[in-house]
């Protein structure tokens, strides 16, 4: 790790300040220990060894100070509006996997990925486009979330598939995990 920046736009809010004290000690602990990307893989570590309780956690991800992963990982929402690393002692994080599932807001802030970037099997050989690209819509049709993630988008002889509800694993605890997910989603949505 190395030296870690604390921006006054977040830990001086009255958001911030509203919360427990304990919740805001577990913050400063958790960016202390977290990678160069703000990741961080030893959460409940962290909980435990300064004494702080799970709600204090839970906390943190209500209020979107931090993002929690199936895998447990967990980012830190506002690591870039603190931190700045230059290239020459930045270390990329070992969760990559994690990092594929964020993108970096215009305010510097993570956020889930709203779309995900779509496997298109073409003989044999499978072609990852990603989603950045405007979505084409006809103005005289109302688009819901639901028709949404079963259109079919094209797009100069591409065909784009917003990911759908079909993908979603049957399993009853990855269903609980995701569906922890996208409500810390739309709590961030909410707040942006």
């Amino acid at each position: 790790m190395g030296r870690r920046m604390y921006s006054d736009k977040i830990v001086e809010t009255d958001k911030f300040l509203d919360m427990p004290v304990s919740s805001q000690n577990l913050y400063w602990h958790l960016c202390m220990h977290a990678d160069d990307d703000g990741f961080l893989g030893n959460p409940k570590t962290i909980v435990r060894s300064i004494g702080a309780q799970q709600d204090d956690l839970k906390i943190l991800v209500e209020k979107g100070y931090v993002i929690v992963f199936e895998d447990g990982v967990i980012a830190i929402t506002d690591w870039f509006v603190h931190n700045y690393i230059p290239k020459d002692r930045y270390h990329e994080t070992v969760y990559k996997e994690d990092k594929k599932q964020l993108e970096l807001s215009e305010t510097k802030q993570y956020r889930l990925v709203t779309r995900k970037p779509i496997v298109q099997d073409t003989k044999s050989k499978q072609v990852v486009d990603n989603m950045d690209t405007s979505c084409i819509q006809d103005d005289n049709k109302v688009y819901t979330e639901d028709k949404l993630s079963k259109d079919k988008l094209s797009k100069d002889n591409n065909i784009y598939k917003l990911s759908s509800s079909e993908n979603i694993d049957t399993d009853p605890e990855q269903k609980s995990q995701k569906n922890t997910l996208r409500k810390n989603y739309r709590l961030l949505k909410q707040k942006d």
